[in-house]
């Protein structure tokens, strides 16, 4: 498939093998710990490209990326753009929750949020259908649709947790994934209990005395 704009042109070729999902059952956990390895490098060679925007390969917005964010009403005060920095990144994703939050507890969690530059190239869709083996080995990916430059810890906080859960813990970013799995709560459940006691936990939980906060305060569901 060609696409082509003034400054990219993305070329992907038809990979060979079977995807992940249907290869599950014939594969090994030495098969599966070898191909995430694979997989890990074959990430690490794309997260080498860099922007200093977050956008799609084209240039346009990567708010078709429903799991990153959450489509908004066609009449909302503000749509997502394209992000330069950390607070406009903050800007997007809060977003989806603003109506979910108090704006205190909403301003303490996005503050919280771990930084996504640089941004980096990814996928941006890594699942069991689209990680292709062949014979106990990676040997590419395909459904390259939504692939694009996005906050640097996204390809490990999206990737299919049968992959994720392999990869050695310099690799992966478990600061961003407890975050954005909270923020994904918030979005998509807020007034599930859970998901109170989840931000209330982790909000109050004091990592230095610089980030102390008070532990009776309690955040607000709207």
């Amino acid at each position: 498939m060609w696409g082509e704009t003034p400054r990219r042109v993305l070329n992907t070729e038809c990979s060979r093998g079977e995807s992940l999902h249907n290869a599950l059952p014939k594969l090994t956990p030495t098969d599966i710990k070898r191909i995430a390895g694979q997989l890990r490098e074959y990430l690490v060679r794309m997260r080498s490209l860099t922007s200093p925007v977050m956008e799609r390969w084209d240039g346009q917005t990567l708010a078709r990326n429903i799991a990153l964010y959450k489509p908004l009403p066609s009449n909302h005060w503000r749509q997502y753009s394209n992000c330069a920095t950390d607070s406009e990144l903050r800007l997007n994703l809060s977003l989806a929750i603003e109506d979910n939050l108090d704006l205190d507890t909403m301003h303490r969690f996005m503050a919280k949020m771990p930084s996504g530059v640089p941004f980096t190239f990814a996928h941006g869709n890594i699942g069991t259908s689209s990680v292709m083996v062949e014979d106990g080995n990676f040997v590419g990916l395909t459904n390259w649709k939504l692939c694009g430059f996005y906050p640097s810890w996204w390809e490990f906080v999206n990737c299919c947790t049968i992959m994720s859960d392999q990869f050695p813990p310099e690799f992966g970013d478990e600061d961003a994934l407890e975050w954005f799995n909270i923020y994904h709560a918030i979005r998509e459940w807020p007034r599930d209990p859970e998901t109170v006691a989840k931000l209330n936990e982790y909000l109050n939980r004091v990592t230095d005395l610089s980030d102390a906060t008070d532990p009776d305060h309690r955040c607000t569901i709207q």
